[in-house]
């Protein structure tokens, strides 16, 4: 083969290769966007209930550690989408940690001793009994 038709093939490889990179990266950018919703939800409920009750706070000490060891094989291997999705993960679990320390870990009592609220909190146990004179039959 002459040295001009290797050249020409060195270029093709590279501008392949060039692409199956930026295809790579991109499916790793759209990976993050799912990664990082799992988190919004419990975020937007515990400051709109302003209390943590429920929420366990090892696995958000976990993400985080997950988090920075990604990060650091995303540094060592040089991809880019595996150090911002770790980054963006490390910072929505820090922000419910902290939300984890600011927040009562119970649910405040509003019914100020009366028993009017509303929802499962109502229902009695004489509610919840089993009548075995009930019965339904398929016709």
């Amino acid at each position: 083969m002459s040295n001009m038709c290797l050249k020409k093939m060195s270029g093709m490889l590279c501008c392949m290769v060039l692409a199956s990179q930026t295809v790579t990266d991109t499916i790793g950018y759209i990976a993050i966007v799912p990664l990082a919703y799992l988190l919004i939800p419990q975020i937007l409920l515990t400051y709109r209930l302003k209390h943590t009750e429920g929420v366990s706070v090892v696995v958000f000490y976990t993400e985080i550690l997950i988090g920075v060891l990604n990060i650091i094989y995303g540094v060592l291997i040089e991809q880019y989408p595996i150090i911002v999705g770790n980054a963006i993960i490390i910072i929505l679990s820090s922000i419910l940690v902290y939300m984890y320390f600011i927040y009562p870990k119970k649910k405040p009592n509003n019914n100020n001793g009366s028993d009017s609220g509303s929802g499962i909190n109502n229902i009695s146990s004489s509610s919840l009994s089993w009548d075995p004179t009930f019965s339904s039959t398929v016709c």
